[in-house]
């Protein structure tokens, strides 16, 4: 194999990039490669019981993706975006923002419900921490702060999907086995399992361990 990254570079034409997903979970391709023979399959995730066999283990990401892209405008009514990166302190996250040069020390941003983000500061990298209220008071609870930005935020779809965020996609870009809120992109790997899947592999006995690492 090259050292060189240039080697692995490929052509993949626009056509061929998907938009929306499959519309069953499992029925994705799946490309299998024997270790041993050099053979290569090209199957569909829905066989994937059958290359796996006790005491195999399968790990998946239990991360859940947030509704990080908040869309609003500031007070002279232009548009901003803020993109929650991670929540720092009380009402208080760090995030990416745009237009960064319009979004300085002191700034604010209107956003739907009544939630308007003021900036704090502006952090060497660029990202900004910002403070997030409700009708002009603080949230009482967290759970009262996260559940208000998840109600108007967007799911932060990759940059290759060229289309706004739908509601289909709340459902669709997570795992069926996300819990804990805190990715800004899914574990895309694990959006191709399902119920019936696991249900196959558990009736092989291959064990499931569950881990969270936020990605993005």
């Amino acid at each position: 194999m090259s050292d060189a990254l240039a080697a692995y570079d490929f052509h993949l034409p626009e056509s061929q990039i998907a938009q929306r997903p499959a519309e069953r979970r499992d029925a994705s391709r799946m490309l299998v490669l024997h270790r041993e023979t050099g053979q290569i399959e090209d199957r569909r995730v829905t066989d994937l019981p059958e290359y796996l066999r006790s005491p195999d283990a399968l790990v998946v990401n239990d991360t859940r993706v947030m509704a990080a892209r908040l869309v609003g405008h500031r007070p002279t009514g232009g548009k901003a975006e803020v993109f929650l990166v991670e929540r720092v302190e009380e009402a208080t996250w760090r995030a990416l923002v745009r237009p960064g040069r319009k979004l300085r020390e002191g700034a604010t941003v209107q956003l739907a419900d009544g939630v308007e983000g003021e900036i704090l500061a502006v952090e060497p990298d660029g990202k900004r921490r910002v403070r997030f209220t409700q009708n002009g008071a603080p949230f009482a609870t967290e759970a009262d702060e996260r559940e208000a930005l998840d109600a108007i935020g967007q799911l932060p779809l990759p940059p290759y999907i060229e289309r706004p965020a739908d509601r289909a996609d709340r459902e669709r870009y997570q795992t069926v086995y996300a819990r804990e809120s805190g990715a800004v992109a899914a574990p895309t790997a694990g959006l191709h399992f399902t119920p019936a899947l696991f249900e196959a592999l558990d009736a092989q006995d291959i064990a499931r361990i569950g881990l969270t690492l936020h990605v993005g």
